[in-house]
C-alpha cells in the first residue's frame, strides 16, 4: 500500500506487506488529541477488526500532553505497539506513561527491523 496522509497533515499511514500498519509523524510534529484520534481511526479503518500490530515512527514529537497520549489507552484492535525513534527525547516520549497504560503490549524501540522482529512475534508480550 502506497502511504496515505492523515487529514491533519501532520501524518502518513500504510500497510506494510508484512501486515503491519506503520504510522509515521511528521519530524518535530506538535500534535494534540484530535491528531491521534483522527490517526487512530485510520487505524482502525486498516486493521478491519482484526488485531494488528502498530508501528508508530515519533521522530522527535514536540508537545504531547498526557491527555493526548491517553487517546492511546483506548481498547482497540491494535495488537502491539512498537513506539520508533531515535533520540533520548523519543524514549521520554515512549517512557511516560508507563508501558502498562497502553491496552496491548507497547515498547520503545531505536532500530525498525527490531522493533518489526518483535511486532510479529505470536508469543505472548
Amino acid at each position: 500500500m502506497t502511504p496515505t496522509p492523515i487529514d491533519t497533515g501532520k501524518a502518513h499511514i500504510e500497510l506494510l506487506g508484512s501486515g503491519v500498519i506503520s504510522l509515521t509523524w511528521q519530524h518535530n510534529a506538535r500534535i494534540n488529541q484530535a491528531d491521534i484520534e483522527v490517526a487512530m481511526v485510520k487505524v482502525h479503518e486498516l486493521c478491519n477488526g482484526n488485531p494488528t500490530p502498530l508501528l508508530v515512527h515519533i521522530n522527535d514529537l514536540e508537545g504531547v500532553s498526557y491527555d493526548t497520549r491517553a487517546v492511546f489507552s483506548t481498547p482497540s484492535t491494535v495488537s502491539r505497539i512498537a513506539l520508533l525513534g531515535s533520540s533520548a527525547e523519543d524514549y521520554v516520549f515512549a517512557s511516560y506513561p508507563t508501558p502498562d497504560f497502553y491496552p496491548c503490549p507497547t515498547r520503545f524501540f531505536s532500530n525498525e527491523d527490531e522493533a518489526l522482529t518483535w511486532l510479529l512475534q505470536t508469543d505472548a508480550a
